[in-house]
C-alpha cells in the first residue's frame, strides 16, 4: 500500500462515525483499500438490515476478528486501538453464540476475551461465568470463582449456585448468595419478574442503570430458572432482603407470605427487622444503599437457607 493509499485509509477511517449510508459507502471504499480491514468489516456487521441476517453478520465478524489477530500477532490489549476493536468484535460474536445457543463457542469466545482484559472492563467475565453455569461445570466455576482478585457479579453468582448444588443449602451457599445479591441488589427483582422492564430509551441515569441491570438479570435467567429448587433458593431469598429494604410489590408479599409463615421464615424476618429498626433510632441519615448492607449483613447472620422455604 502507497503513502498516498495510506492517507486516503486514514480519511476514510474518519467517516465511519457518519450517517448510516456514509457509513456503509465508505465501509465498502474502505474495503477496496484494505479488503479485510476490521473497521469496516465490523460496520457493514452492525448495519441495520444485515442485522437480521445473523449469518451474514456473524461471517464478517469471524473475518474481523481473524484480521485482527492477525495484526495483533497474539498480543492485543484493551488500551491499543486494535485490541479494543477485537474486543468489541469479540462481544458480538459472543452474542450471537449466545443467541443461537452455542454455548461452547460463547465460553471460547469469553476466554480469549478475558485473556488480555486483566481487570474485567468488558463483558468477557459475564460471558465466561455464564457459559459455565449452563454448561453444568460448577466445580470448575468455584475454582476460577475463588482465584479473582476482586468481586465479579456473575462470579459470586456462580459459587453461589455452585455450592448450593454441590453441597446444599447450608450456610456456606447462603452467605455466597447474600454476597451475590449485595453486590447487584436490584437484579434479582427484575430476574424474577418482580418488576417491571425499565425504558430502554430514557436519557434519565437511573433508568439507563436499571435498563443495565435488568439486561444481567436476563442473562441469569435460565441459570437460577433452570429448575424449582435453585429457583426457590433464590426466590427465598430474594424474598427476604426485598421485605426489608422494601422492594417487595404487594402482591407478590401477599402471595409469599403463607409460605413463608409456614416455614417459619417470617418470624425470623420479623426479628431481623426489629434489629434493623433499633440499629436506625439515631438521628444520622441513612442512605439506602447502608439500609440494603445492614439487611445483608443481619441475613447473612441467620441461619441458613431452607431449600423448601
Amino acid at each position: 500500500m502507497t503513502g498516498e493509499d495510506e492517507r486516503v485509509l486514514d480519511a476514510l477511517l474518519d467517516r465511519l462515525d457518519g450517517s448510516d449510508d456514509e457509513v456503509h459507502e465508505t465501509a465498502l471504499e474502505l474495503l477496496v483499500l484494505d479488503p479485510e480491514n476490521p473497521h469496516a468489516l465490523l460496520a457493514l456487521a452492525e448495519e441495520g438490515d444485515l442485522s437480521e441476517k445473523e449469518g451474514e453478520a456473524a461471517a464478517l465478524l469471524e473475518r474481523a476478528a481473524a484480521e485482527l489477530r492477525r495484526r495483533l500477532d497474539g498480543e492485543p490489549r484493551l488500551d491499543d486501538r486494535l485490541g479494543g476493536l477485537l474486543a468489541v468484535v469479540l462481544e458480538r460474536l459472543a452474542f450471537n453464540a449466545l443467541m443461537s445457543g452455542e454455548d461452547e463457542k460463547v465460553l471460547a469466545l469469553a476466554e480469549e476475551l478475558v485473556s488480555f482484559d486483566p481487570d474485567d472492563e468488558t463483558l468477557g467475565r459475564t460471558l465466561l461465568y455464564r457459559s459455565l453455569m449452563i454448561l453444568e461445570r460448577h466445580g470448575e466455576v468455584l475454582e476460577r470463582s475463588m482465584a479473582e482478585r476482586e468481586d465479579v457479579l456473575f462470579a459470586l453468582h456462580g459459587r453461589a449456585l455452585a455450592l448450593f448444588l454441590l453441597s446444599g443449602p447450608g450456610p456456606e451457599a447462603s452467605r455466597a448468595l447474600w454476597d451475590a445479591i449485595a453486590l447487584e441488589p436490584d437484579l434479582p427483582y427484575y430476574l424474577l419478574q418482580y418488576w417491571e422492564v425499565p425504558d430502554g430509551e430514557s436519557d434519565d441515569d437511573d433508568e439507563a442503570r436499571a435498563w443495565e441491570t435488568c439486561n444481567l438479570a436476563g442473562l441469569l435467567s435460565p441459570v437460577w430458572l433452570a429448575d424449582e429448587d435453585r429457583m426457590g433458593w433464590f426466590a427465598t431469598a430474594a424474598i427476604l432482603f426485598g421485605y426489608l429494604t422494601d422492594r417487595l410489590p404487594d402482591q407478590v408479599l401477599e402471595e409469599a407470605r403463607p409460605h413463608m409463615e409456614r416455614a417459619g421464615l417470617f418470624a425470623v424476618l420479623e426479628m431481623v427487622q426489629s434489629q434493623m429498626e433499633t440499629l436506625l433510632q439515631s438521628d444520622e441519615e441513612v442512605t439506602l444503599d447502608e439500609i440494603d448492607a445492614m439487611a445483608i449483613r443481619l441475613l447473612r447472620e441467620m441461619s441458613d437457607l431452607s431449600a423448601d422455604a
